[in-house]
């Protein structure tokens, strides 16, 4: 799971600002900070894994069998008491906000409370996609069809790309019958950017090449530019705007959330949400020190997945786990951890072994 999470972080991150720095629309120290911090992610969390997270203690003696998350009475009734609820609060979605050229509108009038979300992101980013996976490596057509639905439906009223994107990543990964991960990994980014390009001159639509090519890889690449410059210049942030400092009651020294300065200085768009990854993040909180700090707190997690998942070929909650380094892209190392729920899906595989397949 380390050399996946490498692999592809590497690619969607520090390719695409290569080719700024090759441009002229970025700095050399930009680039090698991020490399630095991946090789030290790759150390540390190696170390931890012989030293303290050993896969042969985990599965060492008489262990429980497999936990079938699809089958499970109490886990279904979760998830349709969910949909009921956001049916009663938020109603049905118009066939308009299914698309992607509405999503700024649903997703500005969507607001629900903080318990909601967290449930949302549990529901939407681990147990159903977990499902979806499991019932089409299974192929009960019945279930998976029901929860993409559920997926599809929550898209629709939160205007929450990730959520769509995670059955069409989990289907497309499993229609290609390739068990080496960098190989679809590589084979998966050419093919989705040879389709974008032909729909392109096909259709003259740039949406789906701003969703994929912006988005996914120049944009984040930008802002992490943008993140780095200001912050070489000018006060930390100490993370005293992440989600545990707001829960603490902890004071920003900046008037401003970082988020929308670095939209107004940058990009003259106060309104813009400028989200970053989890190393332009953590150089913004604390300089160098904070890109050990994030890269510590990712390799612990990256060690504990490590020991759950010893074969990521032939686990099905592996696919679920990309959507997460995609994450970490445009995301800081405590919000994807807890309020993007990454943790609790590393603690759900550990504790059930869901998707173990001995």
């Amino acid at each position: 799971m380390l050399n996946i999470f490498l692999y592809l972080y590497f690619h969607i991150s520090v390719v695409p600002c290569l080719i700024l720095y090759m441009y002229g629309a970025t700095k050399l120290w930009m680039v090698v900070y991020q490399i630095f911090f991946l090789i030290f992610i790759k150390l540390l969390t190696n170390f931890l894994s012989m030293a303290v997270f050993k896969p042969d203690d985990y599965y060492r003696g008489d262990i429980h069998k497999d936990v079938s998350l699809s089958n499970n009475l109490i886990v279904w009734t979760f998830i349709l008491v969910f949909v009921a609820y956001m049916i009663a609060t938020s109603g049905l979605p118009s066939l308009s906000s299914l698309g992607f050229d509405n999503i700024s509108d649903v997703r500005s009038e969507y607001d629900a409370p903080l318990v909601i979300g967290l449930i949302q992101n549990v529901l939407c980013k681990i147990l159903i996609p977990i499902i979806i996976s499991d019932t089409f490596e299974k192929k009960k057509w019945g279930k998976c069809l029901l929860a993409v639905l559920i997926q599809v439906y929550v898209y629709g009223i939160t205007g929450f790309k990730t959520f769509i994107l995670i059955p069409v990543l989990i289907i497309a990964v499993k229609q290609i019958k390739i068990k080496n991960f960098k190989k679809l990994i590589m084979i998966g980014m050419f093919l989705g950017f040879s389709a974008v390009l032909v729909l392109f001159y096909i259709t003259n639509s740039v949406m789906l090449a701003a969703v994929v090519f912006n988005r996914l890889a120049f944009l984040p690449a930008i802002i992490k530019e943008a993140y780095f410059d200001f912050f070489s210049k000018n006060e930390f942030v100490y993370f005293s705007q992440s989600s545990i400092a707001s829960i603490l009651g902890i004071e920003s020294n900046y008037s401003q959330d970082i988020v929308y300065l670095i939209g107004d200085i940058y990009f003259d768009s106060p309104d813009m949400w400028t989200n970053t990854g989890f190393l332009s993040d953590g150089y913004s909180n604390l300089g160098i020190l904070g890109g050990f700090i994030v890269s510590a707190i990712l390799s612990v997690e990256l060690a504990l997945l490590n020991k759950c998942v010893r074969n990521p070929a032939k686990n099905y909650v592996t696919v679920v786990f990309l959507l997460f380094f995609i994450a970490l892209n445009d995301g800081a190392i405590i919000s994807v951890s807890i309020s993007g729920v990454f943790l609790p899906a590393i603690l759900l595989v550990y504790f059930t072994r869901v998707g173990e397949n001995r």
